[in-house]
């Protein structure tokens, strides 16, 4: 299969030496026919955001962003190309980052097999630094990225669910595998991020994650309660403190 290779576009101000912020190059791409049947639930479509302008001359980084349940489609939609973190990227004058955000089908939630298709998929056909990358989600996404990681630590060099819940029954269940899931978890540098006041997924779960993961001697671990934060702290994609730590990692 072709590889799709970056654009190296360099763009030049006209006002000055400085470079002006441009949008990525988003496209919305299918997997192939022969993998549908490899991915149920899954929407084989998914956002595609290639840097415009590159951050230097290494590979870029690739961020998978996994939207919440409201988020969820028979068709690939084109706000998921226009939130977080694409949205932030969007207002920057170098994009360091690929950034994929993949679709659920109404009524599903991510499965750990299925977006490993999707991966495996991207390293075939798209270049970036494969000892960076980072899986980040929200919500019902923050629960796939807890689930995803757990069940391929091997993945990632960095993490960072925002809301999650870590049961597969809904947002208020623990997985009995939770256990599992904090052992492999272990040795992934992780940031978490909760709002003390959420009263759809109950930050206690975040708090047990994180205690679990300190138990266990992760060092590059992080929790970030909002005082009264409500469900949605999807403005946390904003800070930029948030894509340096992730950028500071990379897989063994």
């Amino acid at each position: 299969m072709q590889r799709m290779w970056i654009n190296l576009l360099i763009v030049l101000s006209l006002c000055g030496p400085a470079a002006q912020a441009v949008e990525m190059n988003r496209t919305i791409v299918e997997l192939p026919t022969a993998l549908h049947d490899k991915v149920p639930g899954l929407n084989p479509g998914y956002v595609l955001a290639l840097p415009a302008v590159p951050a230097g001359e290494e590979k870029p980084a690739l961020l998978i962003y996994l939207h919440g349940g409201g988020n969820g489609g028979n068709h690939i939609s084109e706000r998921l190309g226009r939130n977080a973190p694409v949205k932030y990227w969007n207002q920057q004058e170098s994009h360091p980052f690929i950034i994929v955000a993949p679709q659920c089908f109404p009524n599903n939630k991510w499965k750990a097999e299925t977006l490993q298709v999707l991966l495996e998929h991207l390293k075939e056909t798209v270049e970036f630094d494969h000892n960076r990358i980072y899986l980040t989600g929200f919500s019902m996404g923050g629960y796939g990225t807890w689930l995803w990681a757990a069940t391929y630590p091997e993945n990632f060099a960095a993490i960072a669910p925002l809301a999650g819940g870590i049961g597969k029954g809904g947002p208020k269940d623990v997985s009995p595998e939770l256990d599992q899931w904090l052992d492999n978890l272990s040795t992934i540098p992780t940031w978490i991020f909760h709002g003390s006041g959420d009263s759809v997924v109950p930050v206690e779960r975040s708090e047990r994650m994180h205690k679990g993961l300190r138990e266990r001697g992760l060092k590059d671990l992080g929790l970030t309660i909002m005082p009264g934060g409500k469900h949605n702290i999807q403005g946390n994609y904003k800070n930029p403190q948030f894509y340096n730590w992730m950028l500071r990692h990379r897989a063994e």
